[in-house]
């Protein structure tokens, strides 16, 4: 009883809201949901769902770089921009990710093509030989 007692306590006096993991990408970043809550003492309110991420990159650059959103992965930064309502799956994110690997090793090869095409040496087109003006041109008729 004592022990329940001290936890509603610590859980009253508690300045930050509970977050709930919602999942991991591939970089390592986790993602979190906060629901709406109220504290008993009112040291902190959360009147909407927010969500946010954590990063496992310690370098300050390089967390501003993740948090503008260039290494958040499509699906995770529409969730978390509430253009969706649940998070994404695995699965989901696996054929996204499948799908990059193969646009990117079609661009690579469109690429090598576009520069053999530049390399090949262009050959010369035989110019028509010009008509001498002393010979009569003479045209058929075919009556139908």
């Amino acid at each position: 009883m004592l022990r329940r007692g001290l936890q509603a306590i610590s859980k009253s006096l508690r300045l930050e809201p509970d977050k709930i993991c919602k999942g991991r990408d591939f970089i390592g970043n986790i993602y979190y949901e906060t629901p709406p809550q109220k504290y008993y003492f009112g040291l902190k309110e959360v009147f909407k769902t927010r969500r946010s991420v954590d990063t496992p990159v310690k370098d300050p650059h390089q967390r501003d770089i993740i948090e503008s959103g260039r290494d958040i992965p499509t699906e995770w930064l529409s969730w978390l921009q509430g253009r969706r309502k649940l998070p994404p799956t695995e699965l989901e994110v696996e054929n996204n990710l499948l799908r990059m690997r193969k646009m990117k090793e079609k661009v690579k090869f469109l690429d090598e093509q576009q520069k053999k095409e530049r390399d090949i040496p262009k050959t010369e087109v035989p110019k028509p030989k010009k008509k001498d003006p002393d010979q009569a041109e003479v045209e058929s008729w075919d009556p139908k």
